[in-house]
């Protein structure tokens, strides 16, 4: 019995009606945000529906515009007329292979596509795709019918609907031109049809045969694999006569024939057709995919080891390299167990229907079929191909979620479920179409000009480095470094150039290197636009087990044979450096000076000694703190009367800003004239305000002019005291 409340019979209309609106606005959103032809084989798909529309025929599987011509046609055939009146000569400029890649994905997209209103092919794409959300969403009012008769409950015909509506896979598969849709829609249809039958008191009647013949012809029609609903069919079959108490063969002959009649309405003609252009009833689907079988069939382990991600795909996987960040595919992963575990509850308790067993045995048959297709057939692993087993997902998905619910809080629990899921509806289409296929987002003027800059850096590919910034100046082994690089190009661009990230020490050995293209290999550098800059984003891991210093590097190379370095303009240089990083390490063993000398320098530093040696001399520096900026060390060479008779300015060893509290620095600088010097000075100023930073005496005292001086003394022993 339906339950009582927000969700009787008089007010459940309107909820579907909300859901459905809701449906329909997500799904236009979604279709916004995928760039055409971005869809699985999309462009393909269109083909088949542009032949259709120019020619009024059906193509040639084997010898046509597309290896989706091979599909049965009644989704292209409904499609056609749509878009025939539409000029779409512009398809070549629309439809742009991104030379990037060779397998017919597209990537090379503008702002023009998002025009509005848009015109020639890109309106055609907009329109089937609107025609596909359509289909999405017959199918899921099929499956709330469908398992609102099943169950008998509002509650878990409602979050069927939900969860099948406002999974951002299906807004996704119900926003592109994909014949998937059609088939979703086709199957649902039947199983509704089948749920109808098999719940009839009397299932005698011969017209309810008819139509579930026809549905299942229909499904055929859309969609070969459509096929595997042969058998939930039988089992009804099977089903309807055991409650009839005729299980005579007569009978159940009797009622296959009238189902056969509805299939031949459907499918019929062109199954005709088929028999006697190819000498087959079925389409030549296998032929046309001849080039994506496996040279060796995938074995067991193969397949389950792809599974994690297979199940993914169901919420998921949205393009090529464009999906969920793992955290969310973790959280649905908790929600699959969920269910898991709500089902197997219902299952103890009997809550399930008997004539669960139907859709069940059909899921079943679904999953058989597309693991014997993925073992075979290369590019297959994705759950959009089990579209004729969304009901039973969907009746599964929500009877186990309600199962936890008790009988009073279903009506609450169900619409927090469909709250919920639109609301992740809303998240998914941000966290993924949104962010998956996002150009790149221009800074204005004012952006630019707070950018922290480098010297000019310009390329000799006409891309020009405006500025960079790098996470941290301080990481681990083994930690990743994030880099963000400010890109603009000073003339159109007529090649694809990759970028290339690198790690290297000062002993020049790499200890990290990323090859990407831009965006994270979504967008080419043929579409940059000229004079406006964009940021991008980069993750370098560093691998090291000794303290150094790490230089960054950017530079770009030709992303084709013979893989041309692109040299700066200034210095011929392969690539610029953008930072320096320290990477952490074990501490190396102190080394006591061999002049010990004690003076503070701020709060930075403190000199604890130093060497000399001719002219060379060694400072022992120890870090007192952190600095932020970077200083530059100054010695003077110093005669008997305190005169300059030789300078050295330099920074340390590695920049100030790098110093760790407590850690030892040496550094040794070639002072002119210091073999001759009866004594030097030292300090560390600002080498951009020439300030120097104050120097103290062991006793607290200040140096005159914060420059230290000290004796030369060459002996062993002999230390002099500041």
């Amino acid at each position: 019995m339906a339950d009582p409340g927000f969700l009787s019979r008089h007010k459940h209309p309107l909820v579907i009606g909300a859901l459905s609106v809701a449906f329909v606005v997500l799904a236009v959103a979604y279709n916004w945000a995928l760039p055409l032809f971005e869809g699985p084989d999309e462009g393909a798909h269109y083909l088949y529906i542009d032949y259709v529309a120019n020619h009024h025929t059906l193509p040639d599987p084997l010898h046509s515009v597309s290896h989706e011509t091979a599909q049965t046609p009644l989704y292209y055939i409904f499609g056609a007329p749509l878009i025939a009146w539409i000029d779409r000569s512009d398809y070549g400029a629309v439809y742009r292979p991104d030379p990037t890649f060779g397998n017919g994905i597209v990537y090379d997209h503008t702002s023009q596509e998002l025009v509005f209103p848009p015109s020639g092919t890109t309106l055609a794409i907009r329109i089937l795709r609107l025609y596909s959300t359509v289909l999405g969403l017959l199918t899921v009012l099929f499956i709330y019918a469908g398992v609102r008769v099943l169950f008998d409950r509002e509650d878990v015909a409602l979050v069927a609907l939900a969860v099948t509506a406002f999974n951002p896979k299906f807004l996704h598969i119900s926003s592109q031109v994909d014949n998937d849709i059609a088939l979703a829609c086709a199957s649902a249809f039947c199983m509704w049809v089948l749920m109808k039958v098999v719940k009839r008191s009397d299932p005698r009647s011969s017209w309810s045969w008819v139509v579930l013949g026809l549905s299942f012809g229909i499904a055929v029609t859309t969609k070969v694999s459509g096929l595997v609903l042969a058998a939930p069919i039988a089992l009804v079959l099977v089903w309807c006569a055991v409650k009839a108490r005729r299980l005579s063969i007569w009978w159940m002959a009797q009622r296959s024939l009238l189902c056969m009649l509805g299939f031949l309405l459907a499918y019929g003609g062109l199954m005709a057709d088929y028999a006697v252009r190819y000498g087959s009833v079925l389409p030549l689907f296998q032929q046309a995919n001849a080039t994506g079988i496996r040279p060796v069939p995938l074995s067991a382990m193969d397949i389950l080891a792809r599974m994690p991600r297979v199940i993914a795909s169901y919420w998921g996987e949205f393009g090529h390299g464009v999906e969920f960040p793992p955290y969310v595919d973790l959280v649905m992963g908790v929600v699959v167990i969920v269910v898991a575990v709500g089902t197997i509850r219902a299952l103890i308790r009997r809550q399930f229907p008997a004539e669960m067993t139907i859709p069940a045995f059909g899921l079943v048959v679904v999953f058989v079929a597309f693991i014997a297709w993925m073992r075979n057939q290369d590019g297959s692993e994705n759950l959009r191909l089990i579209s004729p087993g969304f009901m039973a997902v969907s009746a599964f998905t929500a009877a186990g979620l309600m199962a936890w619910f008790p009988v009073r809080a279903r009506q609450t629990g169900a619409l927090a479920i469909t709250f919920l899921s639109v609301i992740g509806a809303v998240i998914g289409l941000r966290l993924s179409l949104v962010s998956g296929y996002a150009l790149p987002a221009y800074l204005s003027d004012e952006q630019v000009a707070v950018i922290s800059h480098l010297a000019s850096v310009h390329y000799q590919n006409g891309i020009e480095l405006v500025g960079a910034t790098l996470s941290t100046r301080r990481i681990s082994p083994g930690d990743t470094l994030h880099v963000s690089v400010y890109w603009r190009a000073t003339r159109p661009i007529t090649d694809v150039y990759r970028v290339v990230v690198e790690a290297r020490n000062d002993s020049d050995m790499a200890l990290g290197r990323i090859t990407t293209l831009p965006l994270g290999g979504r967008f080419n550098t043929m579409q940059m636009e000229v004079g406006r800059v964009f940021r991008d984003d980069y993750e370098m891991p560093v691998s090291a087990t000794v303290r150094s210093l790490v230089h960054v590097y950017v530079g770009w190379y030709l992303n084709k044979p013979p893989y041309t370095v692109s040299h700066l303009v200034e210095n011929n240089a392969a690539n610029a450096q953008i930072g320096l990083v320290k990477l952490r390490g074990p501490e190396p063993a102190e080394i006591k000076p061999g002049m010990p000398f004690t003076s503070t320098l701020g709060t930075l530093g403190i000199l604890e000694g130093y060497k000399v040696q001719g002219d060379e001399l060694t400072l022992y520096w120890r870090a007192r703190s952190w600095a932020t900026r970077d200083y530059t060390v100054f010695v003077h060479a110093l005669d008997a009367k305190g005169q300059t008779i030789g300078q050295a300015d330099a920074p340390p060893a590695y920049p100030t800003s790098l110093w760790d509290k407590g850690e030892q620095v040496i550094t040794t600088y070639h002072v002119p004239d210091l073999n001759n010097a009866s004594a030097f000075s030292v300090g560390l100023y600002n080498p951009v305000t020439s300030q120097r930073v104050k120097a103290y005496r062991p006793d607290g005292s200040s140096w005159p002019d914060d420059a230290i001086v000290i004796p030369v003394r060459l002996e062993d022993g002999d230390s002099p005291k500041g």
